[in-house]
């Protein structure tokens, strides 16, 4: 009854996350930061506790139930009698790092992974991880000489851990390449592709094989920069193919595939097509992503693209425009992705004025 309570006073708006944070806390603990029951005090008689400002949490489990509610399960520490245990539930603990990601909170899952990776000792097993999540958020961030070095500082540990034909080593290299195709260097690009598949064998299964269908799309790309558009609609249906077949659950990374075939068919020509594949991504996203995501933002440019090369320019700025919102949300101004929309906005409302 009290958890259905506090369901029932999580906001409705468009935009926002429902979080519902469930804390245990043992009064028998001693404890120098102290809670109490004030359900006395309520002006309701609801059940209340109040807990001391400077409280210490653990973050014990993340996750996110069949009514679109994230739950986070804390427990309560004392600074003098306890000491928090980060090498419990590290899945859970590094989980966070990437609902925040998930939820389009860049700068916040920066600060949470820098301070995870902090309290972490030198050899703990998640320091791989911390550092692969941290040249994530570079990459993001437009930062990729920070985010190549902290890849290598992950493929460090994760050979001296497991060797070059480790499934971990995998992610390093194909992140790494891409690194590599964001800076223009394709030939280094490539390399680091093929030790990616290489690390992941001939025959991969489970999350392997799911890591192989991003090596494959990854490649499509190096294909469509290098205006292959063929070959990069091949290789882009290989990682569909997989994704399709093996991990339909996987929606995240179907309205992915979905967005670069678009993609191709767009740099094809064939816009009609690539409508269709870019609208088919914005509905899996609109089910799995919350709206200020920046795939939304990818795929609404694409399509003010294909408005923009028809001439349709009224229809290409309403995609343009509600891309540039949510880059400018999630961006600081002079990221890359910020200034390319910004500039086609700016050209399209110049040709209306004539």
């Amino acid at each position: 009854m009290i958890q259905d309570k506090a369901v029932s006073y999580l906001p409705n708006s468009d935009g926002l996350e429902k979080v519902l944070f469930g804390i245990e806390a043992d009064p028998r603990v001693s404890s120098d930061k102290p809670f109490a029951n004030i359900k006395s005090l309520s002006y309701d008689q609801e059940h209340e506790i109040l807990f001391m400002l400077g409280s210490i949490f653990q973050i014990v489990q993340v996750w996110s139930d069949n009514q679109e509610i994230w739950r986070v399960r804390l427990k309560l520490y004392s600074e003098k009698s306890e000491q928090i245990d980060l090498s419990r539930d590290k899945n859970q603990l590094l989980s966070f790092g990437h609902v925040l990601m998930t939820m389009g909170k860049v700068e916040e899952a920066k600060i949470y992974y820098q301070r995870l990776l902090y309290g972490l000792s030198y050899d703990h097993p998640d320091r791989a991880r911390c550092y692969e999540a941290l040249g994530s958020i570079a990459d993001e961030q437009g930062d990729y000489e920070t985010s190549l070095k902290l890849y290598n500082e992950s493929l460090n540990i994760n050979i001296s851990k497991g060797g070059r034909q480790d499934s971990d080593a995998a992610s390093n290299y194909n992140s790494i390449g891409e690194i590599y195709r964001k800076k223009g260097d394709y030939v280094k690009a490539r390399e680091y592709y093929d030790k990616a598949l290489e690390a992941l064998g001939k025959d991969p299964a489970g999350k392997a094989l799911a890591k192989q269908a991003v090596c494959y799309n990854n490649i499509g790309i190096v294909y469509q920069e290098k205006k292959q558009y063929k070959e990069a609609l091949d290789y882009y249906n290989k990682a569909f193919e997989i994704r399709k077949k093996y991990f339909p659950s996987d929606e995240t990374s179907l309205g992915m595939s979905y967005n670069n075939i678009g993609n191709a068919y767009y740099l094809l020509r064939l816009y009609e097509d690539a409508i269709f594949f870019y609208q088919e991504a914005l509905k899996i996203y609109k089910k799995t992503l919350p709206p200020q995501h920046p795939k939304f933002a990818s795929t609404y440019n694409n399509i003010g693209a294909i408005y923009d090369d028809g001439g349709k320019f009224n229809d290409a700025l309403v995609f343009y425009r509600d891309a540039y919102q949510i880059y400018c949300s999630i961006y600081p101004a002079t990221h890359p992705n910020v200034i390319k929309i910004k500039e086609n906005i700016q050209r399209i409302e110049s040709k209306m004025k004539k």
